[in-house]
């Protein structure tokens, strides 16, 4: 069985790696990842992104701007990323907190965390409140069978 600082260390060697990944991801020259980009449903086009920066539409496109090409937003000069380091790492340990997210999202780590929380005495005492409250509801539940509530 592996002790639990050669797991802390696999835990942040993996959260080491969903974050670089998301860093990438999320501050590349993209037009998702632009401050003024909006994405509107069209009939027969799907989601389309349209530049709203008022130095763009107000210039000679008249209002509307198609940006929903990477290769646009890398040329645009008005480019504003939404997102910043501290925004991506605060999304990410956000979602470290929500165990469900977390499982669905990122199962690895989520695994590794449940590893290093299993020894802690809160977990212990939330397993023993649920089986305390199990026990309550089949004991209600035989109450309620065997009629003895009359």
């Amino acid at each position: 069985m592996r002790s639990d600082e050669e797991v802390l260390a696999k835990f942040r060697d993996a959260y080491n790696r969903v974050l670089e990944a998301r860093m990438t991801e999320y501050l590349e020259t993209k037009s998702v990842n632009c401050q003024f980009n909006s994405r509107f449903k069209l009939k027969r086009f799907g989601l389309v992104g349209f530049c709203l920066n008022p130095k763009i539409t107000i210039g000679e496109h008249h209002g509307a701007f198609v940006c929903h090409d990477d290769e646009v937003a890398k040329k645009c000069s008005c480019f504003v990323n939404k997102h910043t380091v501290e925004s991506v790492r605060a999304d990410l340990d956000e979602i470290m907190c929500n165990p469900s997210r977390c499982g669905q999202e990122y199962p690895k780590l989520a695994m590794l965390l449940w590893f290093l929380q299993s020894g802690k005495p809160e977990k212990q005492s939330r397993f023993v409140r649920l089986c305390a409250s199990l026990k309550d509801a089949v004991r209600a539940a035989c109450f309620i069978i065997s009629l003895r509530w009359w």
